[in-house]
């Protein structure tokens, strides 16, 4: 796995895990069950990326990636994607609303 994909599992993991854990337990109300679904998990994603799989649906424009992989995974407002990608923060928040739409279609679960 490249480094720039083990600080993104790492990142997401940061951000995620408790998540996972506080869902799954909801449902199981097991510890150790919960444990074991965490580690499940991504170890999933990191064998998608070791495949070369993208986490983002590969039918989204790459403006509307990039604005999804800054907001979502880097932190970035939207004034600051806007800069950085030269363009205006209303048009970052309508790629950023239509691509979580789109993600919304390909993943049932309420991500964003």
């Amino acid at each position: 796995m490249s480094d720039e994909a083990r600080e993104l599992v790492m990142a997401l993991y940061a951000a995620c895990a408790q998540d996972v854990f506080n869902y799954a337990y909801h449902n199981t109300h097991s510890v150790d069950a919960c444990e074991e679904l965490v580690q499940a998990v991504f170890t999933a994603l990191c064998e998608k990326l070791e495949r070369g799989e993208t986490l983002l649906p590969t039918e989204l424009p790459a403006g509307s990636r990039e604005v999804l992989r800054l907001r979502i995974f880097e932190g970035f407002a939207y004034e600051e994607i806007a800069q950085a990608m030269k363009t205006t923060a209303q048009v970052v928040r309508q790629r950023y609303a239509r691509a979580a739409r789109q993600c919304r279609e390909v993943w049932p679960e309420k991500i964003f």
